[in-house]
């Protein structure tokens, strides 16, 4: 039985109207989520033999032809970015036919060992051409580094005809090609911009006028005497009293100017049904002004900061967490314009909005979430890098909860055994990822603690346990599989049940609740076991169970056998 559509009730069947996805695709599903976590050890494993610094310095055409290969990854992920934003709906549907397409066991596993044959082969190839190789010219180097990318092809082609039938795949293949070279497009001329801009030093006249806006801004203010100077081949430094600081390239405004403009083009992409074009594309040249004054801000409450409250505040908590506060703040308004104006939108929000002053149902599926997230980048730009402050993350969380309590369907209150089995998994998969090193633990907390007083840090250790075990459970799994993946299967996602969402849906969902994590490996993978829970029998109440069950369990592991602070 699926759990309720409708608010305020539970329903002991499905309702008419909650889409069902076909169960018999899901074991096939879970085959190229699986061989895309094979990729990704895989890439970890190429880059131990990945290395170009042999060639710095040098000056002959194919080093340097070679050197440039360091960057293959910035233009691949651009790449794949770009992709999935212009053609995600393209490859939703190519996946679903391919889904259907999945060959023999037999082949499969002969397609798997012709896999492991190809990894074997690049990463030999890998270490030779960085390590070993001396061609006598540019023509040699050419041809190896066209083999290279060949190789770099050829191992995940490999890996997707164990999942898909090679014919359909290269069927599918040829249909999403023009797609996938207007993004590669996309990706190497934004490489080449940067490239450019830094080539040529454009960036430097807009670090000048931002270093010299936040100093203008610091002397508004009274009592503070500000000097700028500049810096040789670092940037400028902007001194306030007895702090100082160096501003470089990276803090000039180009990074959030380029992010606002990818911000934008994504959000024009998305939208482009509900905008007014050209009109538009005036929020382009306004955001690009408002992102530059507002870096230049950032700047100026980080020096104040710095000299009139705490340093370690300024260069750890502020300067970690504003920028993103700035450009979250700012994403936001431009969509709250954007959707507001009559202008811009051929639909203003006003227009759309519910009958009978009822909530939108995305603010309750995302509400606690953001709530969290909100305060949680406003306790750590205030913080030194331990947040003292956490337990106002907790409150904020809870409050909007029980705000959105009386309009969200009512999740059984029942420890079932599929979301314990799916928490127990999770457990394993994340302890045996810690053991293997690729999730390290920071003993930053435990040391920040034993610097407070005992009741004091008692009451942060209660409250991050609550938060861990309760808050976090419930805020992400609303967020993450109540909200995103239905979303991702239809706009009216509340009429889509839980066991109607689709592998697509389930892996993009798992996989931005992974990217939400510090050790994102683990977290995509426990999202992946929590989207199973929900699925296994339609309730999001067992995806809340598996992940509370998993995080009691590394409590309880943490706090007996150690270290301590390894769930902090």
């Amino acid at each position: 039985m699926e759990e309720a559509i409708g608010r305020g009730a539970i329903l002991g069947r499905s309702a008419d109207r909650v889409r069902r996805f076909p169960s018999g695709t899901w074991p096939a599903a879970l085959l190229p989520f699986g061989l895309a976590a094979l990729l990704l050890l895989e890439i970890g494993i190429v880059r131990e033999r990945f290395h170009t610094d042999r060639f710095l310095g040098d000056g002959r055409p194919w080093a340097r032809l070679l050197l440039e290969m360091r960057y293959a990854a910035p233009v691949g992920i651009a790449t794949l970015a770009a992709w999935a934003l212009i053609a995600w709906r393209s490859l939703a549907r190519e996946y679903a036919g391919l889904a259907r397409t999945a060959p023999s066991p037999a082949r499969s596993v002969a397609w798997f060992g012709l896999h492991l044959l190809v990894f074997a082969g690049f990463f030999a190839w890998t270490g030779w051409t960085f390590m070993t190789f001396e061609p006598s010219g540019p023509l040699p180097a050419l041809g190896v580094t066209v083999l290279w990318m060949l190789g770099a092809i050829a191992v995940p082609a490999s890996a997707a005809a164990v999942a898909f039938e090679p014919r359909a795949l290269c069927a599918s293949a040829s249909r999403l090609l023009p797609s996938f070279f207007l993004a590669f497009g996309i990706g190497l001329t934004a490489f080449a911009l940067n490239r450019v801009v830094l080539a040529l030093g454009l960036w430097q006249p807009l670090l000048a006028a931002t270093a010299r806006l936040a100093a203008a801004l610091l002397a508004l203010l009274p009592g503070t005497r500000v000097q700028v100077e500049l810096v040789a081949g670092h940037g400028y430094s902007i001194t306030a009293g007895e702090f100082w600081v160096v501003v470089a390239r990276q803090c000039s405004g180009v990074e959030g100017v380029a992010l606002i403009w990818t911000f934008l083009v994504a959000y024009g992409l998305a939208f482009r049904r509900s905008l007014r074009f050209p009109q538009t594309l005036v929020l382009l040249p306004v955001a690009t002004l408002l992102v530059w004054v507002l870096n230049a801000v950032r700047l100026a409450a980080l020096v104040w900061i710095g000299e009139h409250v705490s340093a370690e505040v300024a260069l750890q908590g502020f300067h970690s967490y504003a920028g993103w506060i700035v450009f979250c703040g700012l994403a936001l308004g431009v969509v709250y314009v954007g959707q507001s104006l009559p202008w811009l939108a051929r639909r203003p929000r006003a227009a759309v909005a519910p009958e009978g002053g009822s909530v939108n149902p995305a603010a309750l599926y995302l509400g606690p979430f953001l709530a969290v997230l909100a305060t949680s980048f406003a306790t750590g730009a205030v913080s030194g890098g331990f947040d003292a402050l956490y337990p106002l993350r907790v409150l904020a969380g809870a409050a909007v909860l029980c705000w959105a309590r009386a309009e969200l369907p009512r999740v059984r209150r029942e420890a079932h055994g599929t979301g314990i089995l799916f928490g127990c998994a999770a457990f394993a998969l994340w302890l045996g990822l810690e053991r293997l090193g690729v999730q390290p633990r920071e003993a930053r907390a435990a040391q920040a603690l034993a610097e407070l007083a005992p009741v004091a840090a008692a009451a942060w250790i209660a409250f991050r346990a609550l938060g861990f075990v309760v808050v976090a459970p419930l805020v992400e799994e609303l967020a993450f599989r109540g909200f995103l993946a239905r979303r991702l299967v239809a706009r009216d996602f509340e009429g889509v049940g839980y066991r109607a969402i689709t592998p697509f849906a389930w892996a993009l969902s798992s996989l931005a609740f992974g990217l939400l994590h510090g050790q994102w490996i683990a977290g995509t993978l426990a999202g992946a076991l929590f989207g199973l829970a929900a699925l296994r029998r339609g309730r999001l109440g067992d995806a809340i169970v598996a992940h509370a069950t998993t995080n009691i369990l590394l409590v309880v592991y943490w706090g007996t056998v150690g270290p301590w602070h390894g769930w902090l």
